[in-house]
């Protein structure tokens, strides 16, 4: 039992310390013109972490930082300026955004929707479905974030679950040695 709490406690410090946090869309709709997509790069560390950003897409693109350094507790807002291509119009493509701050990895799929001009005051018709964000880690003797969507959080829950379902086992079998067995 007391090597129970402290295998909570190493998951609960891992999960808080490998925690990275970037805000972007999921789905860029271009038209005629350009489009500016920003990223939020947030550093919740104690400390200053270095980062570079990644994209690839099947149109021209520019970033306007690819490196840099993020202060401890602040955040870093980066664009990236995708260009419409005409031969493109009509399709939806996936580009991949991913953005290393310190040791660790940020991976995001970001749908690119070629679109023809758009009409005043029109949205757009279809919302391609959307990739989940993850955060691949590497480090020690695990990866985290083989599966998309897999967070330090969820599986920091999911272990929670699997233990709780072990002292469950265990209680109920105790119980039942204890009333003679069934």
């Amino acid at each position: 039992m007391r090597y129970l709490f402290a295998v909570i406690a190493l998951m609960a410090v891992f999960a808080s310390a490998y925690a990275i946090e970037v805000n972007s869309p999921g789905t860029v709709y271009l038209y005629d013109e350009a489009k500016e997509i920003s990223v939020k790069i947030v550093n919740v560390e104690e400390t200053a972490q270095d980062f570079s950003v990644e994209f690839t897409a099947p149109t021209r693109f520019e970033v306007s930082r690819d490196s840099g350094t993020v202060a401890g507790k602040r955040s870093e807002t980066i664009s990236i300026t995708v260009f419409p291509r005409s031969d493109l119009k009509g399709q939806t493509y996936q580009s991949k955004l991913e953005i290393t701050l310190g040791d660790k990895k940020f991976v995001k799929n970001i749908n690119l929707v070629f679109r023809a001009t758009q009409k005043e005051g029109t949205a757009p018709e279809d919302h391609p479905p959307q990739e989940p964000e993850t955060t691949g880690l590497t480090g020690g003797l695990f990866s985290l974030g083989a599966m998309p969507g897999l967070t330090p959080e969820l599986t920091f829950n999911v272990v929670l679950g699997l233990i709780a379902a072990i002292l469950l086992i265990a209680f109920i079998a105790r119980f039942t040695k204890r009333m003679g067995g069934l």
